[in-house]
């Protein structure tokens, strides 16, 4: 960190809480270095068991109970969680036969999504999805590609979809006839 008149140059996290410190002296300022970020993040459980939620986004309150289950609440003043977790598996799942190029239908923060099986690794299937455009769908024009968990995946269907003729803005829109 360099000063001079009346300014300071910050050009790391370090001299950003240097400068904090000497600035505001009746604040409390704690720096949280890399290494000790790096280092805590690989003693955690890893990310990739976590199972996806629907409906996470629109929480705001996550309480850990004593079982290491969570309690997702909408607000703070909540007594009852609006998102129930359910760990049972479907029996129409259909994971374990869906292969890479194939079409299925899947959820995700309540809503459902037709896309392209791109990967697979374990029970985890990456799914490349489109996005409704009216009663179409359309490729987003970012990549829109994510793992799913075998419980987000609602069911194998025809792809690839069947092109409409009709243009957005943005795309091609098509259908998928037996897509619900």
């Amino acid at each position: 960190m360099s000063k001079g008149p009346n300014r300071v140059v910050v050009q790391s996290s370090k001299d950003f809480a240097d400068a904090a410190t000497s600035l505001l002296n009746k604040t409390t300022v704690i720096h949280i270095s890399q290494e000790h970020i790096d280092n805590k993040i690989k003693q955690l459980v890893s990310w990739e068991e976590t199972m996806a939620i629907p409906g996470i986004k629109k929480s705001h309150v996550v309480y850990c109970k004593a079982n290491g289950e969570p309690s997702i609440y909408d607000n703070c003043l909540s007594t009852v969680p609006f998102i129930k977790l359910n760990h049972e598996k479907n029996d129409d799942d259909c994971d374990g036969r869906i292969s890479i190029g194939d079409w299925c239908a899947v959820t995700y923060d309540g809503d459902n999504y037709p896309g392209e099986v791109t990967d697979r690794r374990g029970e985890d299937v990456e799914v490349s999805v489109m996005h409704r455009a009216g009663q179409y769908f359309k490729w987003p024009l970012t990549v829109d590609k994510i793992f799913y968990k075998p419980t987000s995946i609602l069911k194998k269907i025809t792809g690839p979809p069947v092109l409409v003729n009709v243009t957005s803005g943005s795309g091609i829109l098509s259908e998928f006839p037996d897509f619900h």
